[in-house]
């Protein structure tokens, strides 16, 4: 048995997936982004609502070791979507990828050389996508620095590659700032077209840029958060867009305790009984689990229809809720940790840190249930073997 569990419903998943690609220009493909276990949702489970019908041209992860638990988990039946590592691989990692046909990041000629060398052995050509910086300073040829564009060409004529792509990420800083990244990636891939090198597919939005520009959408987006019922800030073509958040965490209560005033709770009595005491209630979640400590002060849960405060600090595998307010409260009691009236915004904004994080942060001992037409389809229990099952 689990202590919590995630319910995630698919059919909002697939609503968001058509949302955002009626945002999306003629011809513009949609990468879904399924990293960090698909922001801690789960690969297996969700899959299906990417990968079918109407769902992504692209699906994007973030290392190689994802894109090979997406083919592992791959749905029988299910048509066949090009898995791209939006991150560099390791160098040994790029034969494997060639071999499994994954699209290839790179930013580099001594990785592109090495994936040339790879690819002339087997006979094939590495389908690949070269990043581009234009000012986010995490990867990519430097757009600005002179010899950037000789390295993109040189990678252009190696054997054994197949350029399908070339990409960016904007810093998202203000509108000033995200248009000059825009006209400095447009004009680097004008520049390698006219010396005669083929950039391929362009693209430079994530979710955020998705709903801010939609002049930026160019050849492909790269949506994640908002895929995921998240709806970015200060982007108008996301106003009025009715996403849905598909989740809802839950647990249940393990022991009600009836303190005397002045009492205290968890670790360092950072919290205290007020004069008539408190009854407080044990849930089995803590920060093991993806439940931020920094909610020690100012977490609310779901008990008996209100919400209740998280008092004293938050363990690594418990934590401690004051129901005082809730008299009926006992052992087995439901307590919902996100969904009911509890926000991701609000519960991000109280941790200090923002939505995608709260979902990332999700660990191995909460169960992933998974819903489709008001019933549960499948579940992910990393601790069980085999971890992933059709219900």
């Amino acid at each position: 048995m689990y202590s919590s569990t995630v319910e995630i419903n698919l059919d909002s998943i697939g609503r968001n997936v058509g949302l955002v690609r009626s945002l999306l220009g003629e011809g513009a493909r949609l990468c879904a982004v399924m990293k960090s276990d698909a922001y801690g949702l789960g690969i297996p489970g969700l899959l299906g609502a990417f990968a079918g019908e109407g769902g992504a041209d692209f699906i994007g992860v973030a290392r190689f070791q994802e894109a090979l638990e997406i083919k592992r988990y791959y749905p029988r039946g299910l048509r066949e979507v090009p898995l791209f590592i939006m991150g560099l691989c390791d160098d040994v990692e790029l034969p494997l990828a060639l071999d499994e046909g994954f699209v290839i990041t790179l930013d580099s000629l001594e990785q592109g050389e090495i994936l040339s060398r790879e690819g002339v052995r087997r006979g094939r050509k590495a389908p690949v996508h070269i990043k581009i910086d234009t000012g986010f300073s995490r990867l990519g040829l430097r757009a600005a620095d002179r010899d950037s564009r000789d390295i993109y060409e040189r990678i252009s004529r190696l054997p054994g590659l197949r350029i399908e792509g070339t990409f960016s990420h904007l810093a998202l800083a203000d509108a000033e700032a995200d248009g000059a990244q825009f006209r400095l990636f447009q004009s680097f891939c004008d520049d390698m077209e006219g010396r005669g090198v083929s950039v391929g597919m362009r693209h430079i939005c994530d979710s955020i840029g998705t709903a801010r520009y939609p002049a930026y959408h160019l050849d492909m987006v790269r949506a994640g958060a908002i895929l995921y019922g998240m709806k970015p800030f200060r982007a108008p073509l996301a106003e009025n867009l009715p996403l849905e958040f598909p989740v809802r965490w839950e647990t249940r209560i393990t022991h009600v305790t009836r303190l005397g005033a002045g009492e205290g709770v968890s670790y360092d009595y950072s919290w205290k009984a007020p004069a008539g005491g408190a009854v407080t209630a044990t849930i089995p979640v803590g920060y093991g689990d993806g439940y931020p400590r920094s909610l020690s002060r100012g977490g609310r849960v779901l008990v008996g229809g209100l919400l209740c405060p998280v008092i004293g600090l938050i363990c690594m595998d418990q934590m401690v809720v004051d129901v005082s307010a809730v008299p009926s409260a006992q052992r087995g009691d439901r307590a919902v940790l996100l969904g009911e009236g509890i926000d991701i915004l609000d519960l991000a904004e109280g941790a200090g840190t923002n939505r995608n994080e709260i979902l990332a942060r999700l660990g191995r001992r909460v169960l992933r249930r998974y819903w489709r037409g008001g019933k549960p389809v499948s579940e992910l229990a990393y601790l069980d073997e085999p971890a992933y099952r059709e219900l």
